[in-house]
């Protein structure tokens, strides 16, 4: 999946998920812990550097709204 963002992309946004903060909830730690996002924004940022493409990260808040009421307009 990395090689195929940074193949495809100059410029990658993620979400700068605070997942420390984020395990703190029982309910969602072992799911959260499990996807290895961080290990994934490491990894896609390392290839992203090897291939001179940018990788940026944006503030969580209100993302999921934004891109919901933008896709549905």
């Amino acid at each position: 999946m990395a090689h195929s963002l940074v193949e495809r992309y100059d410029l990658i946004a993620l979400e700068d998920l605070r997942i420390p903060n984020m395990v703190k909830s029982r309910h969602l730690a072992k799911s959260i812990l499990d996807s290895g996002w961080g290990y994934f924004r490491t990894h896609l940022a390392r290839k992203a550097a090897e291939a001179g493409r940018v990788v940026v990260l944006v503030d969580p808040a209100y993302t999921s709204q934004t891109c919901s009421a933008a896709a549905a307009g």
